[in-house]
């Protein structure tokens, strides 16, 4: 279980605003499953915010690159990735990877 903020009002919230950028979380990032959480809710949050920003950005620490969870709630490509150490060669020549 992950301890972000899910419900209704959330997105009737998330409505009025739109971003410049947008910041989120990620329990697996793999190219062709898109970023993944196991919680439902929380993937319906994560794509609806997604939609009000203008640049999308992940943190995923390197452990999680490669991985999948239970629920897609955006493509690999739909947003930059922050993330550290990165041995996955195959990850290392994805454009949208920033590592620090």
């Amino acid at each position: 279980m992950t301890e972000a903020i899910i419900g209704e009002e959330v997105m009737e919230s998330l409505a009025k605003y739109h971003f410049t950028k947008g910041f989120r979380g990620t329990n697996g990032a793999e190219i062709s499953a898109g970023f993944t959480t196991p919680e439902i809710r929380e993937a319906k949050i994560k794509q609806f915010s997604m939609r009000q920003c203008q640049e999308c950005y992940v943190l995923c620490d390197s452990s999680k690159i490669g991985k999948v969870s239970s629920v897609t709630f955006a493509g690999f490509e739909e947003a930059r990735v922050i993330t550290t150490g990165l041995s996955n060669e195959i990850y290392r020549h994805c454009d949208n990877i920033i590592r620090i």
